[in-house]
Order: structure tokens, then C-alpha cells, then sequence
């Protein structure tokens, strides 16, 4: 899948090494039963069906890090 323009993918590995930075923001746009089923401790979840209802809990100054199962749904949440 080809990355939308200023946005980069990392790997898991590298995932890990940002989940402690207070710096950036972590999304999880899967749908809420899929959340509840297994997530992350430090994303937040925001389906994607109702994120552009709620860019205002997004930060502004810090960077975004967004995931999904296979990484279409984070490609069209950032698109």
C-alpha cells in the first residue's frame, strides 16, 4: 500500500520504541468491539467512521501515530 504524502510507516519494533514518548499521540481507529477485544494501552480509539467528528481531541503540536488491523483503516483516517 502506498503511504499518503507526509505521512511515514514504521514497523512494530519501532512502534515500541515510541509507545513512552509524551510527544506524540496515539490512535487506534478500529471499531470499539474490536478495540475492547485487544489494544494497545496508549491509543486511544477513535473509529474511523467517526473520526473527522473528532479532530478536536487531536493535538496539533504532536505527532500522530494511527493504527488499525491491516493498515487500510489508518491510511484512510490520515488521508
Amino acid at each position: 500500500m502506498k503511504p499518503t504524502a507526509g505521512v511515514r510507516q514504521i514497523t512494530t519494533a519501532e512502534l515500541k520504541q515510541e509507545l513512552n514518548n509524551k510527544n506524540k499521540q496515539f490512535i487506534d481507529v478500529r471499531t470499539p468491539m474490536e478495540y475492547k477485544g485487544n489494544h494497545i494501552r496508549q491509543f486511544q480509539n477513535i473509529p474511523l467512521n467517526t473520526i473527522g467528528n473528532n479532530v478536536d481531541k487531536l493535538s496539533k503540536d504532536k505527532e500522530t501515530i494511527v493504527i488499525c488491523q491491516s493498515g487500510m483503516r489508518s491510511n484512510a483516517a490520515v488521508k
